[in-house]
């Protein structure tokens, strides 16, 4: 009887194990469907039992995990029907089995519930939502899922949620907000009402669908495989016990991240009410006297008018008014008691702004110009601001110090008095719009005077950027018409909401955060190379017995520095404020400071936290299609805003430290804001008290700076020295406003920031200042190095703590992927190729800049095995590290693999494989042939037409994915796109995403793979969506020999048959035939086995494969006269014609040219068909007979038939 068929009551592990037709198809199901290699060789009943526990420990995981359940699903609809009935015993075995306790099945099931992206997708969840999946199953009881929740207990605690309640409110009770015993649960509480109940039900949004889609899945498989179909009520149950396990948990957690914003929120309040005070004094004592005084009263009305337009004070005030427009005088409302104006404190603070320009303005006496008016007389004009700081700063009279003393006087910074000087340049812009032939003139005049303007500035902020840009805009805006063209059919707009579009899928935001969390790893590792480097330069100092007091000072600042610095790893090493949203009140607390429009960098700010931080000339204020994409990106924005929030509160804690507030931001916090004795004790806010510190305004730009380095998203390349930056300036701006260019480099931020970012981390080479690479902002300030005779050759040595650092983080970065490529990888995986839980993963996209360190980390693994030789780099000898012997040695690596990981994988999110593609394949293709230029070009054109376009849609290939996880397998085919129309393949090319089920039998053709006889297909989609890796599939036996032996694609596939990609696909369909046919017994065969080294295999394995290429290369282009159209016919005449040598080519055109009365070849219409190259081949045999093509020999059996 087979083992299916046992009692319920008989199915256990004794009696399973005696069951060899069990143990047969439990073997078989694993190494198929999981890809495990049993050592028979240890025994039967030691083998037996590790199958056992293989099959028990997969479906287990099945059970609470939504991939394994999809990747059973897709196995099971691959399955040949003795695979299905064999995996359906199997299943059906276990859905009788009961369910078994114990650590065993417990830690199986913790396994499932920890390794499925949907635990973490709820966030605050942590795994007790899977219960409800657990539940819906038969054999699971009491005991194990009171196990779960014990397991996710522990789980939270290693989340660190329980610390940070308990830390959270031991801030609260020094803030004064619980002074009694009980108050965590007082807090907790009141945290859930106040918020944390969100926080429960959007736990439950995520689990609850990710558990019933678990279980649909299951429902799925059984289906597939004949014993069973999908449970509504199994649904229904499992959404049940899913809703009470993630509410119960995420509104703990929730709560908890409540109390910890209201600690952060009576900051921001303690904050306001301290600015106010600062506020109220410099206006009594500065700005009155500013509006009534003889040489700056015109002035400070001028600008106060100006000022009542600009963003620079709450579009919603506290008390819910919004800020009035004034007549330019001292403003406010009417106290009914004394009949006088009494001004709001917004109103203060907007006159105190007023004040401090025009101090500043007044030093220079304003031209005044005699205008025509509307009416036909005169009037003097006002002339611009910008225009008399111009003059001023030109002149000398204003300088930066004069302008930091008065912003200072009045409480105020550089980006008060910008905002003003932006505001200008956007009024200007609309004057610009009526203007006339006058126009492009007054243009140039004002771009040079904000040249001007920008360069004598530039050490105190960026105004060149932003003013050009509200220049633009102002010289746009217009009525409703015109507005509602700019925002939804202006060309620009639809291209940089095409570009937002390109990163809105899911699998983008689980690659950029993944590459976040790497990054965090590696600026944690960067701090502690340069502390390490301060504590070794205190050292020396030390040593060499320092008596001068400078050295002193700076041996001090080294090791607090050093310390500091510590203390920062550590942070990013425990992951300080990434643990899946949980974050500490101090770091929430200086987000919203920054981010409130009363303090003095809000509008900084805005541009760190803004949408789509990665396009260039966004305000974060764009309406219209541009504003759809902003808010499609949302996804995105929390993604990149929680590593930039914390690189900058990271930043802004370390330089406290450095200069003595030993508890960092927190203490310093607690000082200004939280503590009632030492707060009353600091008369001025938090900023100004950081910018009031040795080097404390340079701190806060430096801060914002790291963390857009943090994200790729660094820009302000015109303000550093060095040709790299000039190139790199122009670049990015071409780049954002050339709509073609766009195409090929969506992202130009991107590339350029992923290219410092890997230089600066590649050993020696980033410490090597080539064309100011490494230099900072703040022109020649910013330069870093020095000259060691190298400046002549273009670059100077940077031995900083910053440099030293990168390289400590890069040479660790290195190691670690060595180390993941030696555990992950074998003889034949590449540098983006890793063998997981029995799975193979390309992370190309998911590494992005982190290739160059994989590639460096393969090619160590390639050069420190048993069997190489050569082993020096630079004269210094490599030790073995590694014993694999199966490594091929004296073999090059692949070309592409160098170039993909210098230019940061397939660039942002999704920009397309196919740019990257292009670019290296002519870099490897240098000097070919590409067939007739006019042709080849259309073919470029269309291809570069449907891509560009194929990138708006990238949102439905998001449907397209779904449809291939919860429909047929054929959705997942890929389907070939080409065509000999060129406008045919353009608009197959353009509406690829669009989900489509592959239907050969309505003439749909899939894309063939070389060394297997079957379509390409997309693996597996779900876990692309949800971790962002895409999934291959297993290798084959011909597959790992060509990898191993280092084949690059274009070395295995058939040459390309040009300006027809359909017949080039069928060649690559011919080939899979004959590898399967010719290479596999060729590799298996002694013959191959008895070569020596691996050169030469290669050499002979090569050679056979190439007459394999050759061969499917005839055969998808030999006409077949009994089976194929004239049409068909024609399109083989004409790319075998195509094909031909350019030179040959030629010759015949001009010869068919002179038999046939001046006509072409290529225009003239026979039968319908344009060209006559039928004709021409037989003029190239006939011409050439004596020295024909080489790739045109194998054809000239099939041809001379068919052209008698």
């Amino acid at each position: 009887m087979t083992y299916e068929f046992l009692d319920k009551e008989d199915l256990n592990e004794e009696n399973l194990l005696k069951e060899d037709e069990f143990i047969s198809d439990a073997a078989i199901f694993l190494e198929n469907r999981e890809g495990y290699e049993f050592d028979y060789s240890k025994g039967k009943d030691v083998i037996n039992k590790e199958i056992y526990d293989a099959y028990m420990e997969h479906f287990r995981v099945q059970n609470v995990n939504e991939v394994t359940a999809t990747r059973d699903l897709f196995h099971a609809q691959e399955a040949d029907a003795e695979g299905k009935l064999r995996m359906g015993k199997l299943m059906n075995t276990f859905d009788r089995m009961d369910g078994e306790l114990g650590w065993g099945a417990a830690l199986d099931y913790a396994e499932g519930v920890f390794t499925a992206p949907s635990t973490y997708a709820g966030i605050f969840s942590f795994g007790a939502a899977k219960m409800g999946s657990l539940a819906a199953q038969q054999g699971i009881k009491y005991g194990i899922r009171e196990v779960l929740k014990r397991g996710a207990k522990e789980a939270l605690k290693k989340q660190g949620v329980k610390a940070t309640a308990t830390n959270v409110s031991k801030e609260v009770a020094k803030a004064g907000l619980a002074k009694k015993a009980g108050a965590k649960v007082k807090a907790l509480g009141e945290g859930f009402i106040g918020g944390g109940y969100k926080t429960a039900i959007g736990s439950a949004a995520v689990d609850v669908p990710a558990t019933v889609f678990q279980i649909y899945q299951q429902g799925r498989t059984r289906k597939e495989i004949g014993i069973g179909d999908v449970s509504l009520k199994d649904m229904a149950i499992g959404a049940t016990f899913s809703a009470l396990g993630s509410t119960v948990v995420g509104g703990i957690t929730g709560s908890s991240r409540t109390v910890s914003s209201n600690v952060a929120e009576q900051v921001r309040m303690s904050a306001i009410k301290k600015e106010s005070n600062v506020i109220e004094s410099v206006h009594k004592n500065i700005t009155v006297k500013t509006a009534k005084g003889k040489n700056t009263k015109a002035t400070f009305k001028q600008i106060k008018r100006k000022l009542a337009l600009i963003d620079t004070v709450p579009e919603k005030l506290a008390e819910g008014k919004k800020l009035k427009s004034t007549d330019g005088g001292l403003s406010g409302d009417i106290d009914f008691k004394s009949g006088n104006f009494v001004p709001t404190i917004e109103q203060k603070f907007h006159e105190n702004i007023a004040s401090a320009a025009a101090q500043i303005i007044a030093k220079v006496q304003p031209i005044v110009k005699i205008v025509k008016t509307k009416k036909g007389g005169t009037a003097p004009a006002e002339e611009r601001i910008t225009s008399r700081l111009a003059r001023g700063l030109t002149s000398g009279k204003i300088t930066d110090t004069s302008i930091l003393e008065i912003l200072d006087s009045h409480g105020l910074s550089m980006t008060h008095l910008s905002s003003l000087i932006v505001e200008e340049y956007s009024a200007a812009g609309k004057l610009l719009q009526t203007a006339g032939a006058m126009k492009k003139a007054e243009r140039k005049a004002l771009l040079k005077e904000l040249t001007s303007v920008d360069q004598k500035l530039i050490n105190l902020a960026e105004i060149d950027g932003p003013a050009k840009l509200a220049l633009k805009q102002g010289e746009n805006s217009g009525g409703k018409i015109r507005n509602l063209y700019n925002d939804w059919f202006n060309l620009s707009a639809i291209n940089k909401a095409r570009i937002g579009f390109m990163t809105i899928q899911t699998s983008t935001t689980a690659r950029n955060t993944t590459n976040g969390y790497m990054r965090n790893h590696l600026y944690a590792l960067d701090n502690l190379g340069s502390g390490l480097f301060n504590y070794s330069k205190y050292g020396a100092l030390k040593l060499a017995s320092i008596t001068d007091a400078e050295l002193g000072k700076e041996a001090s600042r080294a090791v607090a520095k050093g310390n500091a610095q510590m203390v920062t790893a550590g942070q990013s090493l425990f992951m300080k404020d990434l643990w899946f949203g949980m974050r500490s009140w101090e770091t929430e607390a200086l987000e919203l400071l920054i981010r409130d429009k009363r303090f003095s960098k809000s509008i900084d700010a805005k541009l760190l936290f803004r949408e789509m931080g990665d396009i260039g000339e966004l305000t974060g204020a764009e309406s219209g299609i541009v504003g759809l994409a902003r808010k499609a990106n949302f996804l995105n924005t929390m993604s990149d805003n929680l590593f930039k929030r914390t690189i900058f509160a990271r930043e802004i804690d370390q330089f406290l430290r450095t200069k003595g507030y030993k508890g960092g931001l927190m203490k310093f916090f607690e000082d200004y804001y939280l503590d009632p004795i030492t707060a009353n004790q600091k008369k001025t806010q938090a900023f100004k008290a950081i910018s009031e510190t040795e080097g404390g305004s340079k701190a806060m730009g430096d801060a914002m700076e790291k963390a857009l380095e943090f994200s790729y998203q660094t820009g302000g390349f015109s303000s550093k020295e060095g040709g790299f930056n000039k190139i790199a300036d122009w670049f990015i701006k071409t780049a954002s406003k050339n709509i073609p260019l766009s195409g090929f480099a969506p992202f130009p931020k991107y590339l350029v920031n992923q290219l410092i970012f890997q230089w600066e981390h590649a050993p020696i080479l980033g410490l090597v200042n080539f064309g100011g690479i490494l230099n900072k902002k703040g022109g020649k300030k910013g330069v870093r190095g020095f000259d060691l005779g190298t400046e002549q050759f273009g670059f100077r040595i940077a031995l900083d703590e910053e440099s030293i650092g990168k390289q400590f983080g890069g040479l660790a970065t290195i190691s670690a992927f060595y180390g993941l490529r030696a555990q992950f990888g074998n003889e034949d995986t590449g540098p983006y190729e890793f063998n997981i839980m029995g799975k193979r993963y390309d992370l190309q996209a998911a590494l992005g800049p982190f290739m160059g360190a994989a590639w460096a980390a393969d090619w160590l693994y390639r050069h420190t095995g048993p069997n190489e030789k050569t082993r020096q780099v630079f004269g210094v000898e490599l030790p073995k590290i590694h014993d694999n012997d199966k490594v091929a040695v004296g073999i090059s690596g692949k070309s592409r693999d160098g170039w993909n990981a210098l230019a940061g994988g397939s660039a942002k999110g999704g920009s397309g494989l196919w740019i990257v593609d292009n670019l290296v394949e002519g870099a490897v293709n240098v000097g070919k042939s590409d067939g007739p230029l006019g042709d080849r070009v259309a073919e470029i054109l269309a291809e570069f037409g449907g891509n560009f376009f194929n990138s708006a849609l990238v949102p439905a290939g998001y449907l397209k994915d779904i449809a291939g996880i919860t429909l047929e397998p054929e959705y997942r085919v890929i389907q070939d796109t080409s065509s000999v129309d060129m406008m045919a393949y353009m608009l197959k090319k353009a509406f690829r995403s669009i989900p489509d089920a592959y239907e050969p039998e309505k003439g749909d053709v899939a894309v063939r793979q070389v060394t297997k006889n079957k379509p390409l297909y997309n693996v597996n989609p779900f876990i692309k969506m949800l971790i962002g890796w895409n999934e291959q599939e297993k290798k084959n036996i011909v597959e790992k020999e060509l990898d191993r032996l280092r084949f690059d694609f274009r070395e295995i596939t058939p040459a390309r048959i040009k300006l027809d990609k359909g017949l080039s696909n069928v060649a690559k369909g011919y080939l899979s035939i004959g590898v399967e046919k010719v290479l596999l017994p060729y590799i298996i065969s002694e013959e191959y086995r008895g070569y020596r080294t691996d050169k030469q295999k290669r050499k002979f394995l090569k050679k056979v494969l190439n007459n394999e290429r050759t061969q499917a290369r005839t055969k998808a282009l030999t006409p077949n006269a009994s089976k194929e159209t004239p049409a068909e016919m024609h399109r083989k005449f004409k790319a075998i014609f195509i094909n031909l040598p350019k030179e040959q080519r030629d010759l015949v055109a001009e010869e068919y040219s002179y038999r046939f009365d001046d006509e072409s070849i290529y225009s003239i219409v026979e039968n319908g068909n344009k060209g006559d190259f039928e004709e021409g081949l037989k003029i190239y045999m006939e011409i050439f007979s004596d020295s024909l093509d080489k790739d045109f020999l194998p054809l000239v059996k099939g041809l001379s038939s068919t052209l008698q």
